[in-house]
């Protein structure tokens, strides 16, 4: 079986089973997560979200930007020292 069926087949049971426990179709997952009355998985749903913001703030903010101080000077800039300058530039 592939992956990509295992995936989408979860992904339509969880979206189903959702709207049989609220009764309509939330889309926003932080509405889920508040609609659970249990605090542990509230906590962990929060920093859940936490670290899904802050990894995909981390490939936008400085993986594209390394990349392109890369390709600026390939001889004397690789991805690495891209990286680092990004990321200084980014703290002034």
């Amino acid at each position: 079986m592939h992956k990509h069926t295992v995936v989408c087949s979860t992904h339509h049971c969880v979206l189903v089973r959702i709207l049989t426990v609220f009764g309509q179709a939330i889309t926003d997952p932080v509405d889920i997560v508040s609609r659970i009355p249990n605090t542990f998985v509230l906590i962990v749903g929060a920093i859940t979200f936490v670290v899904a913001t802050i990894g995909i703030n981390i490939v936008a903010n400085f993986v594209s930007p390394a990349y392109d101080l890369a390709n600026v000077a390939p001889k004397y800039i690789n991805f690495q020292r891209g990286g680092f300058i990004a990321a200084m530039r980014a703290e002034c």
